[in-house]
């Protein structure tokens, strides 16, 4: 059984409009589509994408992760300008209780993430969301929902080895602290922690790290160095050393996630499941 792939565009790779008569100009922005309407038959219908050619690649890559024109530099301009956001941000601690910095350093991060992505790309109103995996992913509901737990599953087991692993071996400046008991605001104010934490840090890291870094990686180098890259990127952000292995382990398991689903929702069911039994954990003093 051959795999066909075509030379074209279904989607505008710069706004996401669907081009209903491709042509050498989108209608809707007016950025010029190179691609032209040429199918192209794999003999080779198990090759993975770095071992076909690059347009064949590209057009399997649209075709599982929906229209994204962009490479590298987008997403290195964005993670030069998240750092500093990031460090200026986490600067708040000296100001503000550190359950108050938590919220409102989510909140600012957040917004700095959904515009820089915006920024970086197709700067289109309206948005497109399927631009960033935020569609619906390409299997049933109950097979991603499945694939969504078991890698949930595998990220919570990987953080579980790694941390008996430094502790047997004594590497205690690798044992990842406990979350701080000051971290989540107090009372019925603690809901607001929870959102922050569990709801719009995920999103937000998500549409970031997964659907604009790891797909620009992708464009460029394929999707395995793709995905490892964005992981190495997602682990080196969260600045700690005590986390970075593990993070990294669950950046890998989330880009796989979205490749193999071709979409970041269930990503983001799987990073927020994993803040929410963190916040969890904190709130009821585990």
């Amino acid at each position: 059984m051959q795999l066909t792939l075509f030379m074209t565009y279904t989607h505008c790779p710069h706004c996401g409009a669907a081009l209903l008569n491709p042509g050498n100009f989108c209608p809707t922005c007016g950025n010029k589509i190179s691609r032209v309407a040429e199918p192209i038959v794999s003999s080779h219908p198990e090759a993975e994408p770095a071992d076909i050619p690059f347009a064949q690649r590209d057009s399997l890559i649209q075709q599982r992760l929906g229209p994204g024109g962009w490479g590298f530099w987008a997403p290195a301009l964005g993670l030069l300008a998240l750092v500093p956001t990031a460090i200026l941000v986490s600067l708040l601690a000296l100001l503000l209780p550190l359950s108050t910095t938590t919220v409102v350093a989510t909140v600012i991060l957040a917004i700095v993430q959904i515009c820089l992505v915006w920024a970086l790309t197709t700067r289109s109103w309206p948005i497109q969301p399927n631009l960033y995996g935020l569609r619906l992913p390409a299997m049933a509901h109950w097979r991603a929902a499945l694939t969504s737990l078991f890698v949930l599953g595998a990220s919570l087991g990987a953080i579980q080895l790694y941390v008996m692993g430094a502790t047997y071996l004594g590497l205690d400046l690798l044992v990842p602290e406990d979350l701080p008991a000051d971290l989540l605001l107090p009372g019925r104010l603690s809901i607001l922690s929870i959102i922050a934490l569990a709801v719009i840090t995920p999103l937000a890291e998500e549409i970031f790290f997964r659907g604009f870094v790891l797909r620009g990686l992708v464009n460029r180098w394929g999707v395995v160095p793709g995905i490892i890259l964005s992981a190495v990127v997602f682990a080196g952000l969260h600045f700690q050393p005590s986390i970075i292995f593990p993070v990294f382990v669950t950046g890998l398991l989330l880009g796989w996630l979205y490749w193999h689903t071709g979409s970041i929702w269930p990503g983001v069911g799987v990073h927020a499941g994993q803040n929410l039994i963190a916040t969890l954990g904190v709130l009821i003093g585990l």
